[in-house]
């Protein structure tokens, strides 16, 4: 516990200058974790699968070309072409690779080419929403983190019907409905004071907040669950040691990365629409 307390420590003191930095800086160090992600996703592939250097070297590369495309495409719709490119490039060496390493079968490389999607896709959203304000980082966290500590605290108190046993055995129903609901007024309470979402009438403006509340509050805990799965298919504890007491990078950013992911998905369409 002593451990647990002294990480988190040292994370908070390295994480809120990070926050408080230049995008470009962060969108940097946001690139630095997709890939520390990925070679921890690799690892636990690892161990059920032989790995060659040739298949670590590849999804590395395309992990951190990923990354770049599709950060430049939440900047600006023009920037698709790139993301076409890298995906049709990773497309079609991964059918070289197929057909010219033995070694390499086709359940693996699926396997690689998800996970380069699973940390790229929403680390790049993560970037995008810091890009967008600090309110907006702090929101999107606000929901993921409260969700998951008051989950935690109503399963405890209150907490009768499994939620998902065959995955994460302590999780409830009424754990995850009870996190949800805390962080959703917190969080909505805050975007109405910082004025994130632009929204005149204020009854549409309630709604929209608590229906998108939601929605991430759900979506985070299901990133949760997602990892949580991951780990049982692959007998492993933690994706890695990299913070002691709390795990990895994906141990850490399991349900912030999709909660960024589905609310920068949501902004795009406001958009559109707006």
């Amino acid at each position: 516990m002593k451990q647990r307390l002294l990480t988190g420590l040292v994370l908070a003191l390295v994480f809120i200058p990070l926050v408080l930095s230049p995008n470009p800086v962060f969108t940097a160090a946001m690139g630095v974790l997709a890939l520390v992600a990925m070679v921890e996703y690799l690892r636990m592939l690892s161990h059920k699968h032989t790995l060659s250097l040739w298949l670590w070297g590849y999804a590395l590369l395309f992990t951190i070309f990923m990354f770049i495309a599709i950060r430049a495409l939440f900047v600006s719709p023009e920037h698709a072409l790139w993301l076409l490119v890298v995906i049709s490039s990773l497309y079609f060496i991964g059918l070289f690779v197929l057909v010219f390493k033995p070694t390499i079968t086709f359940d693996l490389l699926s396997k690689t080419l998800f996970g380069m999607f699973y940390v790229a896709l929403p680390f790049a959203a993560i970037s995008q929403i810091h890009h967008l304000g600090l309110a907006m980082l702090f929101y999107v966290l606000l929901v993921a983190m409260l969700t998951d500590v008051f989950a935690y605290f109503s399963g405890y108190y209150f907490g009768k019907h499994k939620l998902a046993p065959d995955i994460s055995p302590k999780k409830t129903i009424e754990g995850a409905i009870g996190g949800t609901l805390v962080a959703v007024i917190i969080a909505s309470v805050f975007a109405y004071w910082q004025g994130l979402f632009d929204i005149e009438h204020t009854g549409l403006l309630v709604a929209f907040m608590v229906f998108t509340g939601v929605l991430i509050s759900v979506v985070a805990q299901v990133g949760d669950l997602v990892a949580s799965k991951l780990k049982r298919m692959h007998q492993i504890k933690d994706f890695s040691n990299l913070f002691p007491g709390h795990g990895g990078v994906l141990d850490r950013f399991d349900s912030t990365m999709f909660a960024a992911l589905f609310l920068s998905v949501i902004l795009m369409i406001m958009e559109f629409i707006l």
